[in-house]
This record gives C-alpha cells, sequence and structure tokens, in this order.
C-alpha cells in the first residue's frame, strides 16, 4: 500500500516529531531549538491577518501552534504565544472558525499564566492568585489533576499563596 501523502507527514505527526526530536536534544539546546520552531511558525503565520478567503494552508499550522503551547517553556513561551494568538486571528478573518476556536482556545491558559506572573512579579501577588487560581481549575477540568501542566500549575499557586515565591 503506497503512502497517500506523497513523501510529506500529515499535520497530525508534527507534534509527534517536535516530541522525538526534542527528546534527543541535549538539554542545554533545547530552548535553541524551541526557539526554532517559534521562529519557523512565525515565518509562516501571515503578519497582519487580514480577512480574506479560506486558506486551507493556515489550518494546516494550527497542531504545531497546539505543539508548541503544550511543550515550551522559557522565554520562547510568550512568543510562541503571541504566534498562536496571531494564527487564531488569522484563522477567525479568513472563516475557519472552529480552528481558530481550537488554536485561540489553547493558548487561553499559557496567557493567563503568562498575565498571573507578570501581576504577581509587579507586586500584586493577590490579583496573581486569583489568576492563577483561575488556570488551575480550568486545567483540572481540561486535562485532568494530575496532567504536568496542571501540577506545575498548582505548585506555582501554593508558592504565590504561601509567599515562597515571585514570579
Amino acid at each position: 500500500m503506497s503512502c497517500p501523502y506523497s513523501g510529506w507527514l500529515p499535520p497530525h505527526f508534527h507534534p509527534v516529531l517536535l516530541d522525538s526530536v526534542s527528546a534527543a536534544t541535549p538539554a542545554d539546546l533545547v530552548p535553541a531549538l524551541d526557539t526554532t520552531a517559534v521562529r519557523l511558525l512565525d515565518a509562516a503565520v501571515p503578519g497582519v491577518p487580514d480577512a480574506g478567503p479560506h486558506d486551507p494552508r493556515l489550518r494546516l499550522l494550527v497542531p504545531h501552534a497546539l505543539a508548541l503551547l503544550r511543550r515550551i517553556g522559557g522565554p520562547s513561551a510568550a512568543d510562541a504565544l503571541a504566534v498562536a494568538t496571531r494564527l487564531s486571528i488569522a484563522l477567525h478573518r479568513t472563516g475557519d472558525y472552529l480552528s481558530a476556536w481550537e488554536t485561540a482556545r489553547n493558548a487561553a491558559d499559557p496567557a493567563r499564566q503568562l498575565l498571573s506572573r507578570t501581576r504577581a512579579a509587579l507586586g500584586h501577588m493577590e490579583e496573581g492568585s486569583a489568576l492563577m487560581t483561575d488556570v488551575v481549575e480550568r486545567r483540572e477540568r481540561g486535562l485532568g489533576p494530575e496532567h504536568p501542566f496542571t501540577v506545575a500549575s498548582r505548585h506555582l499557586l501554593d508558592a504565590y499563596r504561601s509567599g515562597r515565591r515571585r514570579p
């Protein structure tokens, strides 16, 4: 049986490929890998999303954006969030509302967590804690209480509440 994809991987394989490459990359090089992945995605998303005809190529970028949002951390996380948001806007403006919703929904928790950390860093610990409480509750409902992202968010919330950590 021949491969229906004629030599290229279908988009749903890309997150698996990214995770595989990341797992085989030495830890000190993972930030460079993350930065490169964000730059490649950034180059593929329109700089100024504009209304226009449906562009099916944009939908192919969704698995990349979602994979980056799920696994990336450090300084590249804010850049990945910005690109995913721009992709969601581009999808919406071209009429691909389902893909726009999926991308925006997955970008919401990292955005809230970044907002929480920023408010706490500015000395607004109560507001940062309230925002992080929302993130933890959403992640518990969406990902489950034992998912690594839920656990990490819960630990950060506990640290805020105890005064042990500032972002």
